[in-house]
């Protein structure tokens, strides 16, 4: 499904595993590589499978069923178990939705860690997850994966990833890993994160004497299976996003918006260009009547008052034409307008979301990166001799939280 993008994956060593996916939508085995960065190739984005050191996952169930109230409480959450990095904006975190009940709802949350924080990023990075939030996790299992030489627990419901934590700092099965998952299967059902368990699958090569006693410690089956394939589905494409750092997403989201901005000003192009046509008709079928007018008037000059009275038509025509000329000013026009405002934009700093004309005022509104960069523009549009022929004004931008300067120009005839 997304040719272009490959998935960077903590390995079962101190390296990476890269994919790469096809257009038929399988995940292909690219080969391993020493760091994120080097697994970019070309063009490509990458999304980062964080390893559980760099990326938390917990899971908790809430009173309500309002989606409006999640992050909010998935923030709340992150405060008590002190993992926010200040304001919720400045917090890498993303909150899914598991399942929906009559009063209450299940949900994870994802939030980078101050290790995942200082990793260094390629430069088309599209997003972030933790590791096993891309593998479909069994039900009414736990699942022991080896991650960079380290042990993790994870748990899933619906087949998405719930919780998942580090229990041992080596990759041996001894009695301290039958202890923690033994703590972690009868505390995640009685959270209500997820059913009973019923047994437990290790991802990766491990002895069969290690595993046999694993299940003879934890008296529950044990079963040894290769660690899947991983899986990216759109919306977890879409969430990886959350997790990148603030002026990452900033950018993100910049990226998101620009194919938007250039389809609506596409239209308002085009619909300013066919009102500017009509307009032109009308005028040039004036024209044409007032000629028609007065070459009537010329034939049957003879008759007094029938010319008196075709005059007073002719007149009462002129009069209108006179009042429409200004139209037929090359720097009225909406799209000579639009174009001198185009030209004003001297960086992508500035976007025009909007542009109206009317005879009796020109608006023009747009976001910038800065109030700085805002006031730059306004300066530019009143030096622009093409827009010289109204009189221009601006109110004081608005600024939102991340520092972006909304604002309004309009222009009056002068």
């Amino acid at each position: 499904m997304f040719p272009s993008t490959v998935i960077a994956l903590p390995a079962t060593l101190a390296q990476w595993e890269v994919w790469k996916w096809s257009r038929t939508g399988e995940a292909e085995w690219r080969g391993p590589a020493p760091s994120p960065e080097q697994a970019a190739a070309g063009n490509a984005t990458v999304v980062i499978g964080l390893p559980a050191r760099a990326c938390r996952t917990f899971g908790f169930v809430v009173p309500t069923t309002d989606p409006k109230l999640f992050r909010q409480l998935a923030f709340a959450q992150l405060e008590r178990r002190g993992l926010a990095a200040g304001s919720a904006e400045d917090t890498a975190f993303h909150c899914h939705v598991h399942h929906k009940a009559e009063n209450s709802s299940i949900l994870s949350v994802d939030v980078v860690l101050p290790e995942g924080a200082a990793l260094s990023l390629p430069a088309r990075t599209h997003g972030l997850a933790p590791a096993p939030r891309f593998y479909p996790l069994p039900a009414g299992k736990i699942v022991l994966l080896e991650e960079q030489a380290r042990l993790v627990l994870c748990a899933g419901h619906g087949g998405q990833l719930v919780h998942s934590q580090i229990i041992s700092g080596t990759t041996d099965l001894d009695a301290h890993v039958a202890q923690e998952v033994r703590i972690a299967s009868l505390a995640l059902p009685q959270q209500g994160l997820v059913p009973d368990i019923t047994g437990v699958e290790v991802w990766g090569e491990f002895p069969a004497e290690e595993v046999a006693t694993l299940a003879r410690q934890l008296g529950l089956p044990v079963d040894a299976r290769a660690r899947p394939a991983p899986v990216l589905r759109p919306d977890l494409r879409r969430a990886s996003a959350a997790l990148l750092p603030p002026s990452r997403r900033t950018e993100a989201r910049a990226r998101r918006r620009r194919p938007l901005g250039w389809l609506a000003a596409g239209l308002v192009v085009a619909a300013i260009f066919a009102a500017g046509w009509r307009q032109r008709a009308r005028l040039l079928a004036l024209e044409a009547e007032a000629a028609r007018l007065e070459a009537q008037v010329s034939t049957v000059s003879k008759d007094t008052g029938r010319a008196e009275g075709e005059q007073s038509r002719l007149k009462e025509v002129q009069d209108r034409w006179s009042a429409l000329r200004p139209a037929v000013e090359v720097r009225r026009y909406p799209l000579s307008q639009l174009n001198a405002l185009s030209r004003c934009l001297d960086s992508s700093a500035t976007v025009l979301t909007r542009f109206e004309s009317k005879p009796d005022a020109v608006s023009v509104g747009g976001t910038a990166r800065s109030a700085g960069d805002a006031y730059a523009f306004f300066n530019a549009v009143r030096a622009e001799p093409d827009l010289g022929l109204h009189n221009w004004s601006m109110p004081q931008p608005y600024l939102a939280a991340d520092g972006t300067a909304t604002f309004v120009i309009t222009g009056k005839p002068k």
